[in-house]
């Protein structure tokens, strides 16, 4: 079982702060990610923290704007016309 981080009130906000933009459903995967970088570190500090949850809240929202890409892209099926007056 790893090891739990402990951070102070103001790493908390820095990371809470930058998990904001992130879906609520994929909130925990990215505190995760950042608990797994902070992990390596051999000293943490809110610069540390921030450096980390930054890198990872970039991945993510690249990500969720490809999601969200896909899912608003049209779904009409090829080669199906559509006949007038229906």
């Amino acid at each position: 079982m790893p090891t739990p981080l402990h951070l102070s009130d103001e790493e908390m906000d820095v990371l809470v702060g930058l998990a904001a933009p992130i879906a609520y459903g994929r909130r925990d995967e990215f505190l995760q990610a950042v608990a797994s970088a902070l992990a390596g570190s051999p000293q943490v500090g809110p610069g540390e923290v921030y450096r980390a949850a930054r890198d990872i809240q970039h991945r993510f929202t690249i990500q969720s704007r490809r999601e969200a890409e896909i899912a608003s892209t049209p779904r009409h099926l090829p080669g199906r016309a559509v006949q007038a007056g229906r």
